[in-house]
Order: C-alpha cells, then sequence, then structure tokens
C-alpha cells in the first residue's frame, strides 16, 4: 500500500491498492519476468524486491475475500495488463524465422529419407491378404458371444465396501448406542429417587394414619396409580389429600 506501481505504463497513483514482490526466490524470479521492462531494468534486485505491482494486474479469481477483506492468495503472480517486453530483452525476429526455416528443411530432409528407406525395405517383402471374420457364421453375436464368455466371464454384482466407511459407520453405531444406553441410566436413576421419595413420603405419620383407615384393595389401588405416574409427587400428593379430605368430610 502507498507504492506507486512499478508496471511500464500503469496509471495507478501511489494510492491504489498493491502488493510487494514476494521474497521467495522462485516468486520473485516469475513476477520480474512478468513485470521486467525499461522502467527496471536498470535496478538491482534488492531494489526490485522493494517495488510493488497495483491490484489492476490481478484477477478477481487472484484475491480471498473475507470480512469485506480482499486478500491475495498465495503463489499468484501478475497476469492483467502487463505490458509487451522491450525490444532489447527480446531475440531478433529475423534471427527467430531463420531458424525456424532451417529446422523445418532439417525435418523435411528426415522425413523423405526415413519414407526412401521404408518404400525401399517394403519392395522384398509380401503382405499377406487379411480377411476379417472369414470363419464367422451367419449368427454373428451368438458366435461372439460363446467365444468371449470364457474370456469375460460374469461376474455377480457385488457392492464394493470402503474399509475406512465401514470403520466410521460402526463407529457411529456404537456412539449411538452408548449415548441411548446413558439415556436410559439417567431415566432409571430419576425413576428411582422418585420411588424413593414416595415410599419416605408414605413412611410419614399422617400417611399412615390415613392408609390406617383404608381397606387392602383400597391401598393397592392407590399405589398402582403411583406406580403408572411413575411416582410423580403432583399424582401421590393429591392422592392422598383427597383420602384426607374424605376422611374430613365423613367426620362432619
Amino acid at each position: 500500500m502507498g507504492r506507486v506501481c512499478c508496471v511500464l505504463g500503469c496509471p495507478s497513483g501511489g494510492d491504489a491498492p498493491s502488493h510487494q514482490i514476494p521474497k521467495n526466490p522462485v516468486l520473485f524470479q516469475k513476477w520480474k519476468n512478468i513485470i521486467y521492462s525499461e522502467k527496471i531494468q536498470h535496478l538491482t534486485d534488492e531494489q526490485i524486491s522493494k517495488c510493488a505491482v497495483c491490484y489492476r494486474h490481478f484477477a478477481d479469481d487472484d484475491y480471498l475475500v473475507t470480512f469485506r477483506v480482499r486478500k491475495l492468495k498465495r503463489g499468484r503472480a501478475p497476469s492483467l495488463n502487463i505490458p509487451n517486453k522491450p525490444a532489447a530483452n527480446n531475440c531478433n525476429s529475423s534471427t527467430i524465422e531463420s531458424e525456424i526455416k532451417t529446422e523445418s528443411e532439417t525435418l523435411d530432409a528426415e522425413t523423405s529419407m526415413f519414407l526412401e528407406n521404408l518404400n525401399t525395405e517394403s519392395q522384398g517383402m509380401v503382405t499377406p491378404e487379411i480377411i476379417l471374420f472369414e470363419d464367422i457364421p451367419e449368427d454373428a453375436g451368438s458366435y461372439l458371444r460363446k467365444q468371449l464368455q470364457p474370456i469375460l466371464p460374469d461376474k455377480p454384482n457385488v457392492k464394493q465396501t470402503n474399509p475406512a466407511t465401514e470403520r466410521f459407520e460402526l463407529c457411529c453405531r456404537k456412539r449411538a448406542l452408548k449415548r441411548k444406553r446413558r439415556k436410559l441410566m439417567a431415566e432409571k436413576l430419576v425413576l428411582l429417587r422418585l420411588k424413593k421419595q414416595a415410599e419416605q413420603y408414605e413412611k410419614t405419620p399422617t400417611i399412615q394414619r390415613l392408609l390406617s383407615s383404608l381397606t387392602p384393595d383400597e391401598i393397592a389401588l392407590i399405589k398402582a396409580k403411583i406406580q403408572m405416574s411413575r411416582y410423580s409427587p403432583r399424582v401421590y400428593v393429591k392422592l392422598y389429600y383427597d383420602i384426607a379430605k374424605r376422611k374430613a368430610l365423613a367426620q362432619l
């Protein structure tokens, strides 16, 4: 940030978002080869490493956007709005054309020589006439199936399983079973605690006096209702309250 872009002809000023040339030797050489021009050819590598390239020379997918902040991805290099390198750094076009022409003529000569040798060797050889499928009967489909059957036996449709997937599924089932066991154990502990509270409440002197005035059948019915309610305190307190209320009304 705050540095003038070192790409030749870039109109960005010092306020444009920019990125310093990486210190990594490989990336440094890659960036240098891309942006090298007359503008920086007189600088040393140390001076070039302090230069910066603005955002105009990077594609949108070169950035990683997180929390509205654009960050340049690792290993990315400038690819947009890069001017051509000066002629001083390029090879002479006429020299390149002459080299290409010479190489092409050499390849043509080698190709011609190869073809001549091939024709000379093939003159003394007799190529037998090949007839495809000469012994195949009219019902070619059945014949081919019989011939290919020993080579390609029918394989049963066996479902392929991945050992890693099987281990993962087994681990998930074990965890689910453990969770279920813990849940049942917790429910059982709660039920035992409520049952103990109901038994202690039943042993109080007041409840014992109420139960003494009832018949065995009535006591068994009350205990069955308490057990069906899973020893809910709200249920058995109301049952004993109703018994005490009826007893008090009967004495009036």
